[in-house]
């Protein structure tokens, strides 16, 4: 799991990470978490717990998201 060492934020702000291109995977090991995923024959399936099925820490989680990245509903 990670960041991979890709082009696709090139021409962007986040070119910024090529600064760690030490710590990060380079495009194949970056791309076997989800091949990994995407290829288990039985994959396991849990059950949220009690407390992540709360509707109201549901609710404070997306209003402090929508407030630290200025998104509105």
């Amino acid at each position: 799991m990670g960041v991979a060492t890709t082009n696709l934020a090139s021409r962007s702000a986040a070119r910024r990470i090529n600064a760690f291109r030490a710590f990060l995977n380079d495009p194949e090991r970056g791309a076997l978490p989800t091949l990994f995923a995407g290829t288990q024959e039985y994959p396991k399936v849990s059950t949220p717990s009690r407390a992540a099925r709360r509707t109201e820490t549901a609710l404070r989680l997306w209003e402090a998201t929508a407030k630290l990245t200025g998104v509105t509903a």
